[in-house]
């Protein structure tokens, strides 16, 4: 199985020097890493693989994973998802799944 997924809408270069600050309107908000809602600088092709994994999931659930008004809400569904997972793997041990 192949899958291309292409927006290249906010696309921009990678830039080699750490010096330069990057913008962060780089990639539609629903699919924004958290380095960069928080205020990231650089960044690098994670925030890609990032975006992937949000259109993957939002395929197999057939909804928005991180829909949001603004990036400080998106950032507190990332939090929410976070402690959920924590919690749950506390709760039963060293399973990664849980229900």
């Amino acid at each position: 199985m192949h899958f291309q997924i292409c927006d290249f809408g906010l696309a921009r270069v990678v830039e080699p020097d750490d010096d330069v600050s990057m913008t962060r309107e780089v990639v539609t908000q629903y699919y924004r890493a958290p380095e960069i809602l928080m205020g990231a600088r650089h960044y690098t092709m994670a925030v890609d693989m990032w975006s992937v994994g949000c259109v993957l999931a939002e395929l197999l659930s057939r909804h928005i994973l991180f829909q949001a008004n603004g990036p400080m809400q998106q950032v507190n569904i990332f939090l929410y998802c976070l402690v959920k997972f924590i919690h749950c793997v506390q709760k039963k041990g060293t399973t990664l799944f849980c229900t």
